[in-house]
């Protein structure tokens, strides 16, 4: 049974950072900090509170090489009981702890990085995850 459990976490692709960590960590506390212009608003009943809801998930899903912590952030594959807590409170925690692990991963950032690039967007967030041009 060993045996299994080791080959099942070399086949398990861990996240990487495909930007700096410095960016990485700049970017993520941003979304932390905007939390607090929503706080405990549900994302399905507040605008601003879905918009960032769906920025942050975006926002880990391209600065990760995988999904995983995108999926974390959102809670996929976690079985929803009746009356979950959908506020933007509760996303946030989960965002704190990403935050807090950055350390952890590796950067696996291109010789020019290139393949994920971070550029201001003055309406919304100065971190804004666009495909970079290679």
């Amino acid at each position: 049974m060993t045996k299994k459990r080791t080959i099942q976490k070399e086949n398990h692709e861990r996240p990487c950072l495909v930007i700096s960590r410095d960016k990485a960590k700049s970017c993520v506390l941003k979304q932390i900090e905007k939390a607090a212009t929503v706080l405990n608003e549900s994302v399905n009943e507040n605008d601003d509170a879905r918009h960032w809801y769906d920025f942050t998930k975006e926002l880990l899903r391209q600065i990760f090489s995988t999904d995983e912590l995108s999926d974390e952030f959102i809670e996929k594959g976690v079985p929803s009981i009746g009356g979950a807590d959908i506020t933007t409170g509760r996303f946030l925690k989960t965002l704190k702890s990403i935050y807090n692990r950055l350390e952890l991963y590796q950067e696996t950032v291109s010789n020019e990085g290139k393949d994920i690039m971070v550029k201001t967007k003055e309406d919304y967030l100065e971190c804004t995850p666009v495909a970079g041009q290679l």
